[in-house]
């Protein structure tokens, strides 16, 4: 993580920098604005959450980055999704 902001659960205000970690649970409703001035970079590792899909019979740990810029009075977010390298060097996607 690069960056630094806060995530709001509720009234909860929680502190998120690279000296700062949160943990939620799936599905928690949050939002997390980042300090003025200031890009996010979040990277989350995923590990079992595409096998909890019913019907689902494999599935791959995977990352999700999550950038989040300030422009003015806008907030912007790209997310990218990823293999779990290293451990996943996508060795088998036929690419």
């Amino acid at each position: 993580m690069s960056g630094g902001g806060t995530v709001t659960v509720g009234e909860q205000r929680l502190r998120l920098d690279p000296a700062h970690l949160v943990f939620l649970a799936a599905n928690t409703p949050h939002a997390v604005k980042p300090d003025p001035c200031t890009d996010m970079v979040l990277l989350v590792q995923l590990e079992a959450r595409a096998a909890a899909v019913p019907g689902v019979v494999r599935s791959r740990a995977y990352t999700y980055q999550i950038i989040q810029r300030g422009v003015g009075a806008s907030q912007y977010r790209l997310a990218l999704v990823g293999l779990a390298w290293p451990e996943d060097r996508g060795d088998t996607l036929p690419l």
